[in-house]
């Protein structure tokens, strides 16, 4: 009985059921849907809540549609719910699962529902989201008065089918209503477009279309607003019915005069006058119209910021505003906007409503103005046939280019022109031409710092001229602000000379107040750029040929610098500032070294630096086997670049400079099988681009460097030693004529002497005093020819092939009689007379040996130059507290040529004859390069009366020494001789040589 009872009952409600899902299924209102379902819910479900919510995800809120309360209140069905973070609202909308509660009053998260819950005396209930695949469309919460969850499971299942029917239903409607409503646009523009034929007038065919605008978006206001380009402000042409229009010249009157406005004659000039918008105070609209985006401002969301909108909305004069540009061939002419007083959502259908119309408005621009515009299409093409027959006539390109400055400030009313050529080592843009600047205003500095990469992308994207409206609010080419804000720039076009190439050249259009360019004078500038491409281009090949020319003309020069300078300093010093100019570096550097030397220094002269930052620190010497840069060189046959990120800290050390990025560094080797000679160095910033040229002139003067090196080093050391070997061999041979000579004398004098004395006689008959003194004199003789061999033997052990300084003294006194008695036998076969003017007997310290050899060389060309029956003066004259002048006057001649090479040395080519290659000429040179090596100097003059003189300086000894000095007399007798003891040759004089 009961079963059936079960059945019955089941059956009624899958009867029920059915009708209300066919119900809603047949309804096309969503008001009848609802009624349905909430009719359904109280006679089949013992509910004492019912209640049912639409969703609005725009504002995130549900709107109740009605239901049933346990008391009768209907006030809370049909309130608006603001959806709060984790709220059960809010949960059930996100999760789009149902929520079971089983006492309502007692949840914290419930919001309005749980004091709604107190006040309805509501415990038990569960709230149902009602949906449409995977999106939420409402809510509805059902509640009894106990507590507890009221969902059975068969409940559960109704409850799903009849609310899932009620999502399907609500959500085929609200495709419906967007189709009625995206048709709405579509049936509105089409009467504008039937409408807009029978117009005459394009003032009137736009009036239209405000009108219709302004119908269909039932905005508060609709004005259509155009631009001025000259004076960058937009002023209210067209408004809603009611409006007064508005031509330009009245929307400006107020501010500025009114301008020249071809074409806009036809507009009535009668009305009220709004004022214009100035294109600086909406600026953040201005670049989203000029790029093509919609402006919606609305109480949910802004397409500007945040900061800028409330200055825009005093501006048009509203709480809401939904503005769309129009453009035409991509230029600005206006834009056509709907405001609201009070804040509102627009609509996507709203939103393509107007982008339709200002797209129709767009296409009737072009009416305004025909004539004027065929005017400057006329003259445009009349601008580019003249510049290109000016680049065609064969002209000198800096006329051409003063021609396209005439006329591009004719047509553009700029003030400035500039051709800029791209420097790709630096990687900055140099002015290869700007007009001259109007009075009182600075010319652009050259060159034009580097760009960053995003402006150089830009320049690289770009298909037209880039045009910068106001340089003080323009984020575009920053890199340039500074130097065009000095020269009075504001706005300018650039356009490459070569599209999609900046590194052929950009040329600019500069105004110097801010301007809008419109899209005709970018089209004639991208023409006129790529022109005088053809002029750059020509230009660039012309000045590689005479750069690759004054590279090999200065590559000839330095090589010829190097190969005709013969001092290794002066040739080294040379070619480091030649290749500072061809290299164009801030910084180049030798660091030479000798074969197996450890250390390397880096001299003074050979740093060459010509800006702050650029330096290497020359006190530190450098380990050859442990320094990396120096080793790398060695290690690499071609020229090494290094980024200053790679050197080690052992090479930073010398190679300091802080603004040093990176360095170029070449080994001066010259064969393989040489020892390296030095490291050429050179360096820039870390940006710097080599050319080939640079690299070439770096690689050949480097290898020419090297080798002049080697060559000046190796002749510098065969000079050298030949010169060693010439000296020793002079010096040995003087010396060993001296003991000859002096052998001979002591020989004679043996033979002199009593041969019983000789044979060692010694009876007493024979034996007589003079016999005693015979023995005396011959162990004397025996004694000095012991000595004088002594003297020899240091010369053969210590001398064998190179000098050595033994610094003895003597007195003035002794040097000159035992220089004049080894001369003597000269002096008497020339019948010369001799003077010795001498005023103190002073000591003379240094290698006496080699001063006595040196002294009597000098005297014995004195005497061979001077004639028969003439005289030698000898001067002593000492010149300060050190050195002493000794000065020999003969009334000879010299070879001029001789005495000159003793000057100035030999000549540079070693080749050449040379009066020091053989004596007497080289025997003078010997003692002049000897005399240099004890300090002193030696030379030979010619005075005016014709005598020449000879002159050496030689250092005193002021130590304490003995009053008489002890020489070895030409009969081989110690004499003892003071001061005053001068022969009666000699005389004493106070005066010096004429």
């Amino acid at each position: 009985m009961n079963g059936a009872k079960a059945a019955s009952t089941y059956e009624k409600q899958l009867v029920a059921l059915g009708r209300a899902l066919q119900k809603v299924r047949e309804s096309e209102q969503s008001s009848t849907i609802t009624q349905t379902v909430l009719q359904y819910l109280r006679n089949e479900f013992n509910y004492t809540l019912v209640w049912l919510g639409f969703y609005d995800s725009e504002t995130h809120t549900i709107l109740g549609q009605g239901g049933i309360t346990p008391t009768g209140d209907v006030a809370i069905l049909t309130q608006k719910f603001v959806l709060e973070p984790g709220e059960l609202l809010e949960q059930v909308v996100i999760q789009k699962r149902l929520i079971g509660v089983p006492n309502l009053q007692e949840v914290p998260k419930g919001g309005k529902w749980q004091a709604a819950a107190c006040k309805l005396d509501v415990q038990g209930a569960i709230l149902f989201p009602i949906r449409h695949r995977d999106q939420c469309l409402g809510v509805a919460v059902l509640g009894n008065t106990v507590w507890g969850i009221p969902a059975q499971s068969d409940d559960k299942a109704r409850l799903s089918m009849i609310l899932g029917e009620l999502g399907t239903a609500l959500y085929r409607l609200e495709e419906e209503q967007q189709q009625r409503q995206s048709q709405q646009p579509i049936t509105s523009l089409s009467s504008v477009l039937t409408t807009i034929p029978s117009l005459s007038s394009v003032e009137d065919r736009l009036s239209v279309l405000v009108r219709e605008t302004h119908q269909f978006l039932h905005g508060d206001r609709t004005h259509l607003y155009w631009f001025s380009p000259t004076y960058r402000v937009f002023w209210r042409w067209i408004g809603q019915p009611g409006d007064k229009r508005q031509s330009e010249a009245e929307s400006l009157a107020t501010d500025v005069p009114a301008p020249s406005s071809p074409g806009m004659a036809s507009i009535r000039q009668h009305q009220a006058i709004l004022p214009p918008i100035p294109v600086d105070a909406i600026a953040e609209m201005y670049r989203q119209l000029a790029a093509d985006q919609m402006i919606a401002v609305s109480e949910a969301d802004s397409a500007l910021q945040t900061n800028n909108t409330g200055a825009l909305m005093t501006q048009m004069g509203g709480q809401s505003l939904l503005a769309v540009p129009i453009l035409f061939q991509g230029e600005l002419l206006g834009f056509l906007a709907v405001t609201g007083h009070q804040p509102r959502l627009w609509s996507d259908e709203e939103k393509y409503y107007l982008r339709a119309a200002s797209q129709i408005a767009a296409l009737m621009a072009p009416f305004l103005e025909p004539e004027r515009m065929i005017q400057s299409i006329r003259q445009d093409q009349l601008l580019a046939a003249e510049i290109c027959q000016a680049i065609c006539s064969r002209e000198e390109w800096n006329s051409v280019l003063e021609k396209c400055d005439q006329e591009l400030q004719e047509r553009f009313g700029a003030q400035r022109f500039l051709v800029l050529a791209y420097n790709e080592s630096r990687e900055t843009f140099a002015i290869a031409y700007q007009s001259p600047p109007p009075p009182r205003q600075k010319p652009i500095v050259s060159p034009l710092s580097p760009i960053n990469d995003v402006d150089w992308a830009l320049l690289e994207r770009s298909e037209n001229a880039i045009a910068i409206e106001d340089l003080e609010h323009d984020l575009r080419l920053m890199d340039w602000r500074k130097a065009f804000v000095e020269a009075d720039i504001q706005s300018f076009l650039v356009c490459p000379a070569t599209m999609g190439n900046p590194s052929n050249g950009l040329i600019i259009i500069a105004h110097e107040t801010p301007r809008y360019w419109t899209s005709a004078e970018k089209d004639i500038s991208r023409t006129i750029s790529q022109q005088i491409g053809v002029i750059l281009r020509q230009q660039y090949l012309t000045h590689e040929l005479e750069q690759r020319q004054s590279i090999h003309q200065a590559i000839h020069g330095s090589l010829a610098t190097i190969q005709k300078t013969h001092e290794m300093g002066k040739m080294e010093t040379a070619s480091m500032h030649r290749l500072v100019d061809l290299m164009d570096v801030p910084l180049i550097a030798l660091i030479p070294w000798e074969p197996e030397q450890p250390n390397a220094t880096i001299p003074h002269h050979l740093v060459v630096s010509n800006r702050v930052g650029f330096s290497l620190n020359t006190d530190i010497p450098i380990s050859m086997a442990t320094d990396a840069l120096i080793q790398w060189s060695l290690q690499s046959d071609e020229i090494l670049s290094l980024h200053v990120s790679q050197l080690t800290t052992d090479t930073r050390q010398w190679l300091n400079g802080g603004d040093i990025g990176q360095i170029l560094a070449v080994a001066l080797r010259t064969d393989p099988d040489h020892h390296p000679l030095g490291l050429l160095l050179v360096a820039d910033v870390a940006e710097r681009f080599w050319s080939e040229y640079q690299l070439e002139v770096l690689e050949v003067v480097g290898r020419q460097l090297a080798w002049s090196r080697r060559y000046l080093m190796l002749t510098e050391k065969l000079t050298a030693r030949q010169e060693e070997l010439e000296q020793l061999n002079w010096y040995k041979h003087q010396s060993l004529e001296y003991l000859c000579w002096a052998t001979k004398g002591y020989v004679k004098r043996l033979g002199n002497l009593n041969p019983a004395t000789k044979n060692g006689a010694n009876n007493s008959s024979e034996t007589s005093g003079g016999g005693q003194i015979n023995m005396m004199r011959y162990q004397q003789i025996l004694r000095y020819m012991n000595q004088l061999l002594s003297d020899i033997h240091p010369l053969i052990r210590d001398e064998q092939w190179q000098f050595s300084q033994t610094e003895t003294t003597i007195r003035l006194v002794s040097l000159l009689k035992r220089s004049l008695a080894r001369v003597n036998p000269l002096i008497q076969q020339r019948q010369l007379w001799t003077k010795v003017h001498n005023e103190q007997n002073l000591v003379i310290v240094g290698d006496i040996a080699k001063v006595e050899l040196v002294l009597h060389e000098v005297l014995s060309a004195a005497c061979r130059r001077a004639p028969q029956h003439s005289g030698l003066d000898i001067w002593c004259r000492p010149l300060d507290f050190n050195w002493l002048e000794l000065s020999i006057t003969d009334q000879g001649t010299i070879n001029p040529q001789l005495r000159d090479e003793l000057h100035h040395g030999r000549p540079t080519d070693w080749l050449a004859h040379s009066w020091l290659d053989f004596p007497p000429g080289l025997h003078l040179a010997i003692c002049q390069s000897i005399i240099q090596k004890i300090g002193g100097e030696f030379n030979i003059y010619t005075l005016e009366d014709g005598r020449v003189l000879s002159q050496m300086t030689l250092r005193i000894d002021h130590g304490d020494s003995p009053t008489t000095t002890h020489m070895q007399s030409s009969d081989g007798a110690t004499t003892e001789i003071e001061s005053s003891d001068l022969p009666t040759t000699w005389t004493s004089a106070s005066s010096a040589p004429g």
